[in-house]
């Protein structure tokens, strides 16, 4: 995988509150070809189930001053914890974190920040 280089002072988003989660954005908006891109940008296959992961560490990963990642992608997701679809009026900015914060999950947050020296 090639190291993300950015500008000094960088702030790098893996998404916005107006783009679906990573999880249903890899599931139900991108097609086979795409897919294959991903997998072969990284070296291995992505799928819906590590997608997440694999994301998270290129932005960690990435030379950016500041990584801003979504807790819905942290959490792995799907496109139904959306926070904002665009042009419509109802079920928008509903989604609330529950809880869903495991210690594994903790601590894999923990060791990602470590290793790219982001802790």
């Amino acid at each position: 995988m090639r190291r993300t280089i950015l500008k000094a002072r960088t702030v790098l988003s893996i998404l916005a509150h107006d783009n679906n989660t990573l999880k249903g954005w890899f599931v139900s908006e991108t097609d086979k070809d795409t897919r294959n891109r991903i997998s072969a940008y990284f070296g291995q296959q992505a799928d819906a189930e590590n997608i997440n992961r694999l994301m998270l560490n290129l932005a960690y990963s990435s030379t950016a001053e500041t990584v801003i990642t979504p807790l819905q992608d942290v959490l792995g997701l799907d496109g139904k914890s959306r926070i904002n679809i665009p042009g419509t009026q109802q079920g928008n900015w509903s989604w609330k974190l529950m809880g869903q914060i495991s210690s594994e999950t903790s601590e894999s947050l923990i060791t990602l920040a470590e290793r790219t020296g982001r802790i």
